[in-house]
């Protein structure tokens, strides 16, 4: 399982490397860009999407009931250590 989360990872930094932003409704890839949305983060905070563009945004859903969630989490901030640099924005709703 932890392969797959690293491949499909990768492959979501290597789409967003190659993707540009759009500078109409739709770019030359025929690609829309995400609508814009607000969510609470899990400190409670106010978060719009539309203040983290031009980043790669990894949005994970989880409950603390949730065994799988408890495991992914920490795989999750530590790819956020990791691309930060990058880019990447990781956040908990």
């Amino acid at each position: 399982m932890r392969n797959t989360f690293i491949l499909a990872s990768i492959l979501l930094l290597a789409l967003a490397a190659t993707a540009q932003s759009p500078k109409t409704s739709k770019s030359s890839t025929g690609r829309s860009p995400a609508p814009n949305f607000n969510l609470k983060d899990a400190n409670g905070k106010d978060v719009k999407l539309a203040d983290l563009k031009g980043k790669v945004v990894l949005v994970n859903f989880w409950a603390t009931w949730c065994e799988g969630c408890q495991v992914e989490i920490p795989w999750f901030v530590e790819f956020q250590k990791e691309y930060a640099d990058r880019g990447l924005v990781y956040r908990d709703w």
